[in-house]
């Protein structure tokens, strides 16, 4: 498990840490995870189990895909997402495979990664000023990668989401308390609503069945951090514009009624097989991304894709076990619908890996 346990940290690090080519370093690192991950459990006589139903939807969900592309106006990009996803499956059968242990060390990993990269993030300009090969600047979840905020917060909030969890069914140490606070605030001003949205969504869906059973005070910080993460989710381009000029450009909706909008009239015109996988710039919207992986799906790979992903990720959710993983996939899930972190490799990695560990 050790070497899982090095890519897991590995793969996201890389994330952090980027200079030249760094994404496809990352790329072929999760392209060859699984063999290396299913070679060492053969020679330490492993058994590996495959769970049917959960298997046979992602396979229906690829073969789709590769369908899909083959007909577009334009695959070049086929052969790199075929790879991707075929490794990000079975990542996730290795997962299910490993729940019990993994279960138990990635939540560790995750918070303190999120540690590390607040302190990175604050030290930035120092950390670039002392070693310039590194490009922080070009990450794809430290610093900031628009005029309107960065992605760490969409990475932190699965931190906060297992703090609040443990918060729930035991008490928390003052380290531990230091720990989420240190890492709330930096949370809040990365300026993602679409941090600050899966945040309120997946405290909602922890909550709801277990409000009635918690204490006073546990509910009293539960409910301040709710409000003020709404209040920073409405107010944020008032504050963005108040603190920094650099994000003073952001937009009550952040222009995605447009990419949305477009989104839908490109899957009207080409609704079987769409436009191929990446070419959602060919509907001029001003981006790349619809930034909501269902659009995204319905444009680029048609409604048979979109069906078959939404079966999926239906199946998950209705018959996944409602472990902690179960909320941070949740989080990712609802992050994925206002944001284009569906395309950024580690997001994807921790995607399926809590797919993974989920599955009964």
């Amino acid at each position: 498990m050790m070497f899982f346990y090095f890519l897991f940290i590995l793969i996201l690090l890389l994330d952090a840490f980027s200079f030249e080519r760094i994404k496809m370093i990352e790329y072929l690192l999760v392209l060859q995870a699984p063999i290396f991950l299913f070679v060492i459990d053969y020679f330490q006589k492993k058994s590996i189990k495959i769970p049917k139903v959960f298997f046979m939807l992602q396979t229906i969900f690829l073969s789709l895909f590769v369908i899909s592309n083959v007909v577009s106006d334009n695959f070049s990009n086929l052969n790199y997402q075929i790879g991707l996803y075929t490794a990000l499956i079975l990542i996730s059968i290795y997962c299910y495979n490993h729940k019990d242990e993994l279960r138990q060390k990635i939540r560790k990993y995750i918070i303190w990664l999120s540690v590390l990269f607040t302190i990175i993030n604050i030290f930035r300009k120092q950390i670039i000023t002392l070693f310039p090969f590194i490009g922080i600047n070009n990450s794809h979840i430290i610093s900031y990668t628009s005029l309107t905020h960065n992605h760490l917060g969409d990475f932190l909030v699965l931190s906060l989401i297992i703090f609040i969890s443990e918060l729930l069914i035991s008490k928390q140490t003052k380290n531990k308390l230091l720990i989420f606070f240190f890492i709330f605030f930096t949370f809040i001003f990365s300026y993602s609503r679409s941090a600050y949205l899966s945040l309120i969504t997946t405290l909602i869906s922890i909550t709801y069945p277990v409000i009635k059973k918690i204490n006073n005070y546990k509910k009293i910080i539960i409910g301040v951090c709710l409000l003020i993460s709404i209040f920073f989710l409405f107010f944020s381009p008032l504050f963005t514009k108040i603190f920094f000029n650099n994000v003073a450009k952001k937009t009550p909706l952040g222009n995605r009624e447009i990419y949305y909008k477009q989104a839908i009239e490109g899957f009207i015109k080409k609704p079987y097989f769409g436009w191929g996988f990446e070419n959602y710039y060919k509907l001029k919207a001003g981006t790349v991304y619809s930034h909501n992986i269902f659009l995204d799906m319905l444009s680029e790979n048609g409604i048979f894709v979109f069906l078959a992903f939404l079966s999926l990720i239906m199946y998950g959710l209705f018959y996944g076990e409602k472990n902690l993983y179960y909320f941070l996939l949740i989080a990712l899930l609802v992050n994925f619908q206002t944001d284009f972190t569906y395309k950024i490799i580690p997001f994807q990695w921790l995607f399926f890996i809590f797919f993974g560990l989920i599955i009964k």
